[in-house]
């Protein structure tokens, strides 16, 4: 009974270790050959940002429309990197509209780095909308996915509500709702 308890032991010990220090991820390597046709390593660090395709909104993510007015707008996103292909999906939230506009687009990477998704928003009716962007980046090695949203503000914003402020030594929390009390 007492070896069955050390092996026990020994085995959490190995999931431990191999769960917390084996499974960590190292830099890619290529090799290269220098001048003298020595092999070189080279190391491609990776990046200590959020997981998905190397794509950013450099353009404002908030728009603002006139309700029943189509508005022209560029939505500018920056590429890091200058090899590969970049497909991007526009999909409007509901009650917002796209007119005359492309909904997929395809941009290779060796043309440019800076990419406009031009667009063509719509409305109705006085709201907060969004438009998402589906972003696939498509490299030799890999493919990587992103999703951005741009909110379309259309019509005046609803205004915040007013939020109380505690007075000195209250232990009270002040919520910012609006309710009214009723006798039953």
């Amino acid at each position: 009974m007492k070896i069955y308890r050390h092996v026990h032991l020994i085995v959490i010990f190995i999931i431990f270790v191999v769960g917390n220090f084996g499974c960590e991820p190292q830099p890619h390597t290529l090799n290269k050959n220098t001048p003298d046709n020595s092999p070189k390593k080279i190391s491609l660090k990776t990046q200590e940002t959020k997981p998905g395709a190397p794509i950013h909104l450099m353009s404002t993510n908030f728009l603002s429309l006139n309700p029943n007015q189509a508005t022209y707008t560029e939505i500018v996103l920056s590429a890091l990197g200058n090899e590969g292909v970049v497909d991007i999906e526009i999909v409007p939230s509901l009650g917002l509209q796209l007119v005359d506009t492309q909904t997929t687009l395809s941009f290779d990477l060796r043309n440019a780095t800076n990419l406009k998704v031009p667009a063509t928003l719509f409305a109705t009716t006085d709201g907060h909308y969004y438009l998402n962007l589906h972003i696939q980046y498509n490299t030799v090695d890999a493919v990587l996915t992103r999703n951005l949203s741009v909110i379309v503000q259309v019509g005046t914003p609803i205004e915040k509500g007013t939020q109380l402020k505690k007075s000195a030594g209250e232990n009270i929390i002040v919520l910012p709702a609006q309710e009214s009390t009723s006798k039953l």
